[in-house]
């Protein structure tokens, strides 16, 4: 009842959207690509940061037009050595070049905030965020990307994703690298291009093992106690504990699939056949742990075992996932791209946990720490596992397994992703020390006008005992001001009353 309650407040919010999309102040800005090319930012974007399927090929081709830049560029590069170079290499260095104006933008973002069942309902956040945008080439092969939040309230300046790419290695489109902090690829739909403000749950699925193993830990005390009637202990409400809200730049239990990394990638794409669509894929190694705790530890890993990913995906249709060569990219709907991707993909890590610390409970993860033994540890030849008073250092292992579609027709997107998540604590201190959890969404996007486009997104997230399943829809409406100026209206509205629907309303710009 608490959704259909906050549904009937979403037109008083889409006009509020509307009012402010009238009353705003024009800003005529450019980003850093429009200013290379001398263009729009609608030539790759359906509305920012949403890529349409020029935008991608753009991004694949390592941030270059479909067959090269020449006949595109604007902004004249500063060449490093001249082309002839090439033919005396290794005798000579390889000629390159870098952008003539500086290669940064900024986004500023703003945002209003309602929230009816929170102690403080409503909240401005003006700004809520300042990042600084960067991208570009380098020469031929080379090119970078990334942004670094400024200001943003509640967390210090710090690198979101910042990542060098070696574009077409052996001259083959399938061959890339990219070496950085940066959005596994194993992401089926980014976070950092998606219209709404509200991420999608899948993105930021955790599962919190330090409750889950209390939970485990209060009924193995319970079965020694006959007059507990529930075998729960003191933890009968922890079925009102919602996993997977927040996400996290943690391991572990606080790990979330689109949480920036650390680490190298291969991938690469190929057009397919007539020249439309094709196939495109990924691999990785990283921390797994985010940013990491350099600082404190002088390590960016918590541990010397890495995390995996993979993904694979195939386009049937469309523009080719390398672009047209030759081609100029659209000016009018540009969203259309009749289309069909069919995707998988998969992440495995693995993460210390602390279990049963003296001080700590059943235990807790070890986010972006280490652990310092307080005694000479004694090692059990039966486990492999260290003991000492803080308690006995395990592993937990994580995998997270999927599988995604994505239909463009005319004005309309149809999209939506399925993600198995595996928890396993190595070796099991507790009965049954081994559980999984399933998050699935499906989203439409429709173009209503080339400035206005709306949304809406139904997710459901199953979680096994003691942890309360999640279903909420996310609405929302974005409206184009100017190309690089824009006004978003959208709320996540829940099924269950205890979780809290919020609604919010932002205006964001970027020059």
């Amino acid at each position: 009842m608490g959704s259909r309650r906050s549904l009937s407040s979403i037109g008083i919010g889409t006009g509020l959207a509307l009012l402010v999309v009238s009353v705003s102040t024009p800003a005529e800005a450019i980003p850093v690509f429009s200013r290379k090319y001398n263009t729009s930012c609608a030539t790759c974007h359906v509305a920012y940061p949403k890529l349409n399927a020029f935008g991608k090929a753009f991004r694949n081709n390592g941030y270059r037009m479909p067959g090269g830049d020449e006949d595109y560029l604007k902004d004249e590069n500063v060449k490093l050595g001249a082309d002839p170079w090439r033919r005396l290499w290794p005798d000579a260095i390889w000629p390159s070049d870098i952008p003539y104006l500086p290669p940064v933008a900024f986004l500023i973002e703003n945002e209003t905030v309602y929230e009816p069942d929170s102690t403080i309902k409503t909240d401005f956040r003006t700004p809520s965020n300042v990042a600084l945008l960067t991208g570009g080439t380098l020469g031929g092969t080379l090119s970078w990307f990334g942004r670094v939040n400024l200001v943003a309230p509640g967390a210090p300046t710090h690198v979101h994703r910042l990542y060098a790419q070696l574009n077409g290695l052996f001259g083959s489109s399938l061959v890339n690298v990219r070496l950085g902090q940066m959005e596994p690829a194993a992401v089926p739909f980014s976070s950092n291009l998606r219209l709404t403000r509200t991420d999608y749950l899948m993105n930021t699925a955790t599962f919190p093992l330090d409750s889950w193993v209390d939970y485990l830990s209060s009924l193995g005390d319970a079965d020694e106690d006959e007059n507990d009637d529930h075998g729960m202990g003191d933890h009968d409400d922890m079925s009102l504990l919602p996993p997977g809200l927040g996400g996290g730049h943690g391991h572990g239990g606080s790990f979330a699939l689109s949480t920036p990394q650390q680490g190298l990638e291969l991938y690469g794409a190929v057009s397919g056949f007539g020249g439309s669509g094709g196939f495109e894929y990924a691999v990785g190694v990283v921390n797994g742990n985010g940013s990491g705790n350099f600082g404190a530890t002088g390590y960016n890993d918590n541990n010397s075992a890495k995390d995996v990913y993979w993904r694979a995906s195939y386009k049937i249709g469309g523009m080719s996932v390398l672009g047209d060569p030759g081609s100029a990219p659209a000016v009018t709907n540009n969203w259309e791209d009749n289309s069909v991707r069919l995707g998988a993909f998969g992440y495995h890590g693995k993460a210390p946990f602390l279990f049963g610390g003296a001080d700590e409970g059943a235990g807790h993860d070890m986010d972006g720490m280490f652990r310092v033994a307080s005694a000479e540890p004694d090692h059990d030849d039966d486990h492999g596992m260290v003991e000492d008073p803080a308690g006995m250092l395990v592993d937990e292992n994580f995998t997270r397994i999927g599988g995604d579609i994505d239909i463009w027709w005319g004005r309309l997107n149809l999209y939506g992703a399925y993600m198995w998540g595996k928890t396993q604590m190595s070796p099991r201190l507790l009965h049954d020390a081994e559980t999984d959890f399933k998050v699935w969404f499906a989203q439409a996007d429709y173009v209503l006008y080339p400035w206005l486009v709306g949304s809406l997104r139904y997710e459901r997230g199953y979680y096994p005992d003691p942890f309360r399943d999640i279903e909420r829809w996310v609405p929302s409406v974005t409206a184009l001001i100017r190309a690089n100026v824009k006004a978003t209206f959208d709320a996540a509205l829940y099924n269950d009353l205890e979780l809290g629907d919020s609604y919010r309303l932002t205006f964001d710009f970027a020059f």
